[in-house]
């Protein structure tokens, strides 16, 4: 490389115009000797002569990285991570019961969610006692809620909410936990996946917050989405049972 750079030099400054100061000069009787040019060549001013020794490295440095990834087999720049776990995303199965199975989860949710909201705790009240499709059902966790998020990659398990079953404590939250900025597809607005039926407003999860008394995290899937710990136990939200 350095050895290009020289013989680069040593054409421009051989295609010099004569003017130049004694130490260019010197420079180009030791280009003539150590490259075998010979004669004044062209006259041509200093820029353009700057310009076209910057083009001639520049298009040497390019060519020799793409014959350097070629023989490694590089593929090129990779996009960044965005960080969600690319696990959960998919559509949800529709059980014709009044359920809607997760695969990529293994969680069965409760299809359309009842019109009226629910202080926390006679929320966890009625998914326990609700026999639908023959019962076992409970208030979701904070994390089993991220898995219904779609099109919002900062709220879906593993982004940058740092909201978790691990981690509830009021500092876990941080602001990318505000939600998405990107408007979602479809004239819904919502977050949630198509095949779930409801308001698509703020869901309770059965998670608190351990550094408060009063208070439960929960997600609002409506845009723009987010995950806030403003409810208390006798605010009213939404609910969707999980089993």
């Amino acid at each position: 490389m350095a050895s290009f750079i020289g013989f680069v030099d040593g054409v421009f400054l051989l295609a010099g115009n004569g003017a130049q100061r004694t130490p260019f000069r010197r420079q180009r009787r030791d280009a003539e000797r150590l490259y075998g040019f010979a004669g004044k060549g062209k006259v041509m001013k200093t820029s353009v002569l700057l310009a076209a020794r910057v083009l001639m490295i520049a298009l040497f440095i390019g060519l020799a990285t793409l014959c350097s990834c070629v023989s490694r087999g590089d593929d090129g720049p990779r996009a960044a991570s965005d960080g969600d776990d690319d696990t959960y995303g998919g559509p949800l199965t529709v059980n014709g019961d009044g359920t809607a199975t997760d695969s990529s989860s293994g969680l069965t949710w409760q299809q359309e969610e009842p019109a009226e909201d629910f202080e926390w705790g006679a929320a966890s009240v009625y998914c326990d006692n609700l026999a639908l499709a023959g019962g076992g059902w409970r208030l979701p966790k904070i994390e089993e809620l991220r898995t219904l998020i779609r099109g919002c990659d900062a709220m879906a398990p593993g982004g940058a909410c740092g909201v978790s079953d691990s981690c509830l404590n009021s500092s876990c939250w941080n602001g990318a936990c505000l939600g998405c900025s990107g408007d979602p597809s479809g004239a819904t607005k919502c977050y949630e996946p198509p095949e779930l039926r409801g308001d698509c407003a703020a869901d309770w999860s059965s998670s608190y917050v351990t550094d408060s008394s009063v208070l439960v995290w929960e997600i609002s899937f409506n845009y723009p989405a987010g995950i806030g710990s403003a409810r208390n136990f006798f605010d009213r939200a939404r609910v969707r049972c999980v089993r």
